[in-house]
């Protein structure tokens, strides 16, 4: 995957930046849902796009 990245152009400092923003987006997203937060009004769910579990 690294290798992929760098073949189109990306930097070290660039692929480590975007794996920790996944990273941390992976582990709000399972400590909202775990706790069963509601998200605001604008960012709930198209049923058509992503349909709930």
């Amino acid at each position: 995957m690294i290798d992929a990245l760098r073949g189109h152009g990306w930097e070290d400092a660039q692929i480590l930046t975007a794996t920790q923003v996944v990273g941390f987006f992976n582990q709000y997203v399972r400590l909202a849902e775990a706790l069963g937060v509601d998200p605001e009004p604008e960012m709930r769910r198209d049923p058509d796009i992503w349909p709930d579990p």
